[in-house]
């Protein structure tokens, strides 16, 4: 069952992130309208959620303070990848960031002692590879926005240390989720959880937006609303294919999502790509047959 519901993230995850990457104009505020719009979003659709699942608000809230360390610790990723999409393209700063699966992997071998097999193994180093290799650019001046900041090098690396930041939080993020669906909580405890810290999260944005610009209003926009509907539906197949699967497979599965971000901005936001990107991208998408059919 983990391998619907990881594809299904994929497929949800790689399309969002295209979809953020063209709301995420260059402008200072751009990373709290985004996690505004994306909280308000996650949190209305975990509050139906929890009306459908508890039949009410019969829900154990101290749920949120057990799962409050966790959440904030994806918040923060976000708010770095947020910041590094803002300085560098999409197809560049995808694959940096899902190498991020490398550090969910090794924590749930060591930790969780998860045993995946030989050819689980040489999947989960091929996938991880062609994300590396993905990443890395000889020319990295073609990677920097077209933004009018001065100089545009030092906001590159500014993305880059953003893009790590998110590679360390992510990574041990996804690996306590792992952890605590162990036997800690119920995957529908944390998704309703998750939905209301993030909210609440949205409401302080909108505050501090509010303090910025006095007539600031959150108003309706489509592509936003599209992408914290895909982003949000990624949230609920990724927690059950932790929860049916193992960690240390899933993650570098779902990881795959940056080839999907890549054909889509190739196509949706005339983002170049190189020869070898196509062919490292067909390596990664090797290493996910590899461990569906495992």
């Amino acid at each position: 069952m983990w391998l619907l519901f990881a594809a299904l993230t994929v497929v949800f995850w790689g399309s969002s992130e295209t979809i953020f990457k063209k709301s995420c104009k260059a402008d200072e505020h751009s990373v709290a309208h985004l996690l505004a719009y994306n909280g308000i979003f996650f949190g209305i659709i975990g509050f139906i959620y929890m009306l459908i699942v508890y039949r009410g608000f019969n829900f154990d809230y101290m749920n949120v303070l057990r799962y409050l360390p966790i959440a904030s610790v994806f918040i923060l990723s976000m708010w770095s990848y947020y910041h590094a999409m803002k300085a560098v393209k999409i197809s560049i700063v995808s694959p940096i960031v899902n190498t991020s699966c490398l550090v969910t992997v090794l924590l749930s071998i060591f930790i969780l002692r998860e045993h995946p097999s030989a050819m689980n193994i040489v999947a989960i180093a091929l996938i991880i590879l062609s994300l590396i290799m993905l990443s890395i650019n000889k020319t990295p001046e073609d990677d920097i926005e077209k933004i009018k900041i001065k100089p545009k090098w030092s906001i590159y690396i500014f993305g880059l240390v953003f893009a790590f930041g998110y590679f360390i939080l992510d990574g041990v993020a996804s690996f306590l989720d792992a952890w605590t669906l162990e036997g800690w909580l119920h995957p529908d405890d944390i998704l309703i959880s998750h939905s209301i810290i993030s909210f609440a999260v949205a409401i302080g944005c909108y505050i501090y937006l509010k303090l910025k610009d006095k007539s600031y209003k959150i108003q309706l926009d489509k592509p936003k609303l599209m992408g914290s509907a895909l982003e949000t539906a990624g949230e609920f197949t990724y927690i059950y294919a932790l929860a049916t699967g193992f960690a240390s497979i899933v993650s570098p599965f779902v990881a795959s999502y940056s080839v999907v971000t890549i054909i889509l901005s190739r196509i949706f936001l005339k983002e170049k790509l190189k020869a070898r990107q196509y062919i490292w991208a067909a390596a990664a998408l090797v290493g996910v047959i590899m461990l569906s059919i495992e």
